[in-house]
């Protein structure tokens, strides 16, 4: 068995993760103090601070969506500043012929690394250009702490024991997983069937707390997502349209895309979007036309997520279980950019591949 794990993978955004049975969707590290940061922060509006794990009841944008036999409403932890990490089930796509695999997975800390969320540059539409935070604090942080947004060393987040969790409605039955000490990460054991779910089946995350007091979300199962386009194609003043398979019932899921275009160097910039699962994307041309102005490299991809999501407000912060189909890397398409690597300098006439960016000059 391989497994798999991705420490850097943004909360919210599809995650990274090569081959393997197991994905962390939840983990995360940085630098100032060359361990696994997160930055302490407040507790969520709504935390009741005394240990309670209150249910997140609203939809996207405080409006409650449609509600399953089980009482399903889409609710994922949305504000970086308090997003803690949270539970995942899902069905993992890694492309370049590598064959899928089905991922659940968890961990919990109790606060955030300001420095790892990315700064938002431009929003239009559903889809916001973004690049990488730089946090300063001078002198440089100690090990065990990270730099927050005043400049300011702040102990790095804990991991939380949240007790015996148990995921009840995937196909191969009830999976229970206890928390791994030190880091109290949480994992399946063993191969998962795949798919691991049917679309539209309840599927239910109870937690004995631990340090906090129980708690159950609900999520549905979905359905593998596919893409329509062999390439996505980038053009300067023109939408980048995306397209897949609609789900059999909508308003119930939610997709999330990351494009990149320097994942070999150059620009630190990317775009993110999260929009209705309805089929259909079209990443706005003025974004489109930023992201082109950038030293881009060789090899770009996107990655699309399909989730549905339930949440819940610790004592620390928000906490999530999602229920996702990725699609990790997905062509691009950029006029006069040919990639290359050692492997496959097929550069044309007249142009040399650079190793370094991936792409023929």
């Amino acid at each position: 068995m391989k497994v798999c794990s991705d420490d850097r993978a943004p909360r919210g955004q599809p995650a990274s993760c090569q081959v393997g049975l197991l994905a962390v969707v939840v983990v995360v590290s940085g630098a100032c103090g060359g361990e696994e940061l997160l930055d302490s922060g407040p507790p969520a509006a709504g935390s009741s601070g005394d240990g309670a794990g209150t249910l997140a009841a609203a939809g996207r944008d405080g409006v409650a969506a449609d509600r399953g036999s089980a009482g399903y409403v889409y609710s994922a932890c949305e504000d970086p500043e308090t997003d803690l990490g949270g539970f995942s089930a899902g069905m993992e796509d890694p492309g370049e012929g590598l064959e899928p695999y089905s991922a659940v997975s968890g961990l919990v800390k109790d606060g955030i690394v300001w420095g790892l969320n990315p700064e938002p540059l431009m929003t239009l539409g559903d889809c916001t250009l973004v690049r990488g935070r730089m946090a300063f604090c001078d002198p440089d942080c100690a090990p065990g702490e990270n730099c927050n947004r005043d400049g300011q060393c702040v102990p790095n987040p804990v991991p939380q024991n949240l007790g015996s969790v148990e995921i009840a409605g995937l196909k191969d039955g009830p999976l229970s997983m206890e928390p791994r000490a030190p880091r109290f990460n949480y994992a399946a054991v063993g191969s998962l069937s795949y798919p691991a779910f049917d679309e539209g089946t309840p599927i239910t995350l109870s937690a004995t707390g631990g340090g906090a007091e129980p708690f159950t979300l609900v999520a549905e199962g979905v359905a593998a997502l596919a893409l329509n386009e062999a390439e996505v194609a980038l053009e300067e003043g023109q939408p980048a349209m995306v397209t897949w398979n609609a789900p059999a019932q909508p308003g119930r899921s939610r997709v999330l895309a990351e494009l990149n275009i320097s994942l070999h160097g150059g620009d630190p910039l990317r775009i993110l979007c999260d929009t209705d699962d309805d089929g259909s994307l079209a990443i706005p041309s003025g974004l489109v036309s930023e992201l082109l102005a950038i030293n881009y490299s060789g090899f770009p991809a996107i990655g699309v997520t399909r989730q549905t999501a339930g949440s819940v407000q610790l004592p620390w912060g928000c906490a999530d279980f999602r229920v996702y189909s990725n699609i990790e890397r997905h062509p691009v398409s950029i006029p006069g950019l040919t990639s290359c690597n050692e492997g496959m300098p097929n550069c044309p006439a007249g142009l040399s591949c650079n190793t370094n960016l991936m792409r023929c000059e």
